[in-house]
């Protein structure tokens, strides 16, 4: 199943379950997938592995490490508000709803 951009329709999200009254792609690719070279996000997830083993193993996490900064800026932890496709209004839109069409749209590409 493709995704189909329609911005003046809701859309169905990648997983064709749910219909979402947001347009998908932006969240997806002007605000995630464009913000990392190849090289930088490498180099992120490395990092981020050993923090995240200190935080479980030692109890500590320093968030003024450059990859939870930059993942910060990108993904706030209080999610983002974006337009209702139909009625304009402001939806918020949390990290972990971003996560789960991030995810079903890495899987519909797999799927194709």
């Amino acid at each position: 199943m493709g995704i189909s951009i329609r911005p003046s329709q809701p859309q169905s999200c990648p997983c064709g379950h749910h219909t979402t009254p947001v347009s998908i792609w932006p969240l997806i690719y002007d605000d995630l997938l464009f913000k990392y070279i190849d090289l930088e996000l490498i180099e992120h997830l490395k990092v981020s592995k050993g923090s995240l083993k200190n935080d479980k193993e030692r109890d500590m996490f320093n968030q003024d490490e450059a990859w939870w900064k930059k993942l910060g800026s990108i993904l706030p932890a209080d999610g983002i508000a974006v337009k209702h496709i139909k009625t304009g209004e402001d939806l918020l839109v949390s990290r972990r709803l971003r996560a789960v069409f991030l995810l079903m749209t890495m899987a519909d590409f797999s799927d194709q």
